[in-house]
């Protein structure tokens, strides 16, 4: 029994089949949830970090939420007022472990050869010597002064640690409601990591339910242009629809969450699933136009026997190409490769087995049209690919020149390509985020942070002279904003115990004894707590926290990079972390990710093409148009300025596994046409003919299902969407023109008949 038989013999069952398969997995869709915390992109074990995990769990976390107020002048007497207000409400809120702001803080002052440890604002100021004289001595404060108040004193920050693993979306409604509670005049602006998680997760799900409707309704207009029938438009919609089921139906029951890399997937399926039913009923439309008194099971046995191996071919490398993503150190991307994947594979077994047996119940309607239809598709398609044909085929080694000049001229820009692992550039320059972090890059000291961790005697002045001359070096850079430590502290101390003229002001105690004594004078006046960031109890660990002001992945690794260099031999700095070296790493396993997924599809394609036409160089004359179109692509991004992030990085793998069936489906017909004639350029112009609108509508038919991304919430994804329309683009020329010219030129042998050879 043949596989088309089997079909139409269990037609029934096999419905049944699929469909009680996708109701059953319908119910794990309840099951699903939204990943909270964005550092899981990377695997758990990446020595970042674990690193910055034990640094957070010795001092406390770094990844504060910073509310920021800004007006005129933030010592007016209304603003502190709403400043000691919501810092009082924050301290009550729960799932806020340590509040931090100007009415928290300490003022260390010398007072009549005594240290004097005061709030920083004891009393309101209640004229006008008095307000400058808070300011005055908040602005000596290198405690305050880039901590809790900006340097023109137009913005004061509140920052808030949350508790661990208190939910963020949660928290942020909180401080929301607090914010409400206690209004006034000021602009506000809330930001830190906890923030971009928190909006990360609430704008994932606002782009899953509007991504998904518009792919679907881009999808139906296309069908509705394509067949204007209502099977042609039902199926293929039926076939994305179960595919997008069976995949997102998997994430729970495997374990996995939604994460912002997850919003490509139904996207994906929507652009790739549908096009084999639509090869499918297009053949079958073609058999009835043609034989209007076979009956359905015959028409359905037709168009399954001419279409399985193409159908199986292009499917198979389409999942392989994706499943490159299995070789990407960012696990999400992992995740999506394997879920995109059993999405496609499910799509082609409902197209070869779902799709005919539903079709032979269906009635025989061919799709009507009239004469002026007929005249203008003839015009459009049948007009076109005749006329590139002629041009083809006289100028074949010009067009392969040329193709790959312009390749060489436009990949150049590959030179001015960068990468970007920060989050926060996920959002419009317009957002909030945005906005915060660049008050925080400009006025707090930066966004992003680096945890230097030392371990040893650090009451030792040997040690502490280290830490300084570490932080005076980094000072010198640049995009180096703010540096706290326990050095920081000590020396603010000595500026409570001596006036200003004295040697030790401002210094860091010449001995052991010394630095205990300034830490135990403090601890009898202020709070213990206040260095808990700084140094842990036991006087064995200490961190030096580096604020970067920059959130460009290369000014980040060069900031790493230098502290790396300056500790190389210092056996007492034992550790690295924080939320950028996090970042650092993301943008090397990008670089990495997306070098390793590369290689991994363009070998995979290579060897299963060589099986399939059953020759060693059909494998690498079908890739080298890909790696053409890979290079023009990040060419182009270089010049756009887009960069490499955790969206965009997932490009070659899709763009291989979908351009490559373009190249499939022509070189298919162009060995059939050549088995017949015998003539390369004559079976050139036949072959563009005949499978030449399947190509372009296939083509377009994908380029409209991701053009739905350009309505993401997030910049990358909506680069994605605009890459991914540009990709398939250039692989349809690619298919269309190069490769009929370089059979043209190149007369490849796998392609001609056996007794030709």
């Amino acid at each position: 029994m043949t596989f088309e038989k089997f079909i139409v013999k269990f037609r029934l069952p096999i419905i049944i089949v699929f469909s009680l398969i996708t109701l059953l997995l319908t119910f794990s869709l309840t099951q699903l949830e939204i990943e909270p915390n964005l550092n899981n992109l990377m695997p758990a074990d990446m020595p970042s970090r674990v690193q910055t995990n034990y640094i957070d769990s010795t001092f406390g976390s770094n990844n504060l939420v910073i509310v920021i107020l800004e007006t005129p002048d933030i010592l007016e007497p209304k603003t502190l007022k709403r400043v000691k207000e919501l810092t009082h409400a924050f301290q009550r809120q729960s799932g806020i472990e340590r509040v931090i702001s100007l009415f928290t803080l300490k003022n260390i002052h010398y007072e009549d050869g005594a240290m004097i440890v005061n709030p920083a604002i004891g009393r309101m100021p209640r004229s006008k010597e008095s307000t400058e004289a808070l300011r005055k001595d908040l602005k000596n404060n290198t405690l305050i002064n880039g901590t809790a108040i900006s340097d023109d004193f137009t913005k004061a920050a509140i920052l808030l640690t949350p508790q661990k693993d208190f939910d963020e979306i949660e928290l942020l409604e909180h401080i929301q409601n607090i914010l409400d509670d206690i209004p006034g005049e000021e602009t506000v602006f809330i930001g830190g990591l906890p923030v971009v998680n928190a909006t990360i997760m609430n704008d994932i799900t606002k782009d899953v339910m509007y991504l998904l409707p518009i792919g679907l309704l881009l999808m139906i207009f296309m069908l509705f242009i394509s067949f204007k029938q209502l099977r042609g438009i039902l199926l293929p919609l039926g076939v994305v629809v179960m595919s997008i089921i069976v995949s997102f139906a998997l994430m729970p029951i495997l374990g996995w969450k939604i994460t912002i890399v997850s919003i490509l997937m139904p996207v994906i399926l929507i652009a790739v699933a549908n096009n084999y039913s639509i090869h499918i009923i297009s053949r079958y439309n073609e058999l009835l136009a043609i034989n209007p008194t076979w009956t359905k099971k015959e028409l359905t046995i037709g168009a399954i026997k001419k279409l399985k191996y193409p159908i199986l071919a292009t499917g198979l490398t389409t999942i392989v190409g994706i499943l490159g993503l299995l070789v990407h150190i960012i696990v999400h991307a992992r995740q999506l490769g394997v879920l995109t994947s059993i999405g496609i594979f499910w799509a082609i077994l409902l197209s070869l087995l779902f799709v005919p047996a539903v079709l032979t119940y269906l009635p025989k309607k061919s799709k009507k049209k009239s004469p002026s239809n007929k005249l203008k598709k003839k015009r459009l398609l049948d007009h076109f690919l005749p006329r590139l044909s002629n041009v083809i085929v006289k100028h074949p080694k010009k067009i392969v020149f040329l193709f790959i000049l312009l390749s060489l001229i436009l990949s150049l820009g590959i030179f001015n390509l960068k990468i970007d692992g920060n989050m926060v550039n996920f959002f419009k320059k317009d957002h909030n985020i945005q906005r915060s972090s660049k008050l925080i890059n400009d006025n707090f000291g930066g966004s992003q942070i680096l945890s230097i961790m030392f371990e040893g005697d650090i009451k030792d002045p040997e040690l502490l002279a280290r830490m300084e001359s570490y932080e005076m070096e980094l000072l010198k850079n640049e995009n180096v904003g703010q540096i706290t430590s326990i050095v920081t502290a000590l020396k603010e101390i000595s500026k409570g115990l001596y006036p200003p003229e004295d040697p030790l002001y401002d210094r860091i105690p010449p001995s052991r004894d010394a630095i205990a004594q300034y830490l135990e004078l403090y601890y009898m006046s202020g709070d213990p707590d206040d260095f808990e960031q700084m140094i842990d109890f036991t006087n064995e660990k200490a961190q030096i926290i580096v604020r970067i002001n920059k959130a460009d992945g290369y000014i980040i690794k060069s900031v790493v990079s230098q502290i790396e260099e300056m500790t190389r031999n210092d056996h007492e700095v034992t550790m690295l972390g924080g939320q950028a070296l996090i970042t650092s790493d993301m943008n090397l396993a990008i670089v990495n990710g997306q070098i390793k997924s590369l290689i991994f599809a363009i070998i995979s394609i290579m060897i299963i093409l060589m099986l399939v036409f059953r020759s060693i160089p059909a494998g690498i004359f079908a890739v080298l148009p890909l790696l053409l179109a890979e290079a023009i692509l990040f060419g182009l991004m270089g010049y756009a300025g887009i960069r490499l992030d955790a969206a965009t990085a997932l490009l070659s793998s899709v763009m291989i596994g979908v351009g490559v069936d373009y190249t499939i489906h022509f070189l298919w017909r162009y060995r059939d046409e050549y088995k017949e004639n015998h003539d390369a350029k004559e079976s050139i112009r036949k072959a563009l003919v005949g499978s030449g609108k399947g190509i372009i509508f296939n083509a377009f038919s994908v380029m409209m299902g991701f053009a739905a991304l350009v309505f993401s919430s997030f910049i990358p994804i909506q680069y994605f969407g605009f890459l991914v329309v540009i990709s398939i683009v250039v692989c349809l020329v690619a298919a269309l023109i190069l490769i009929p010219a370089m059979c043209i030129v190149f007369k490849p042998r796998f392609l001609e008949p056996k007794e030709l050879l």
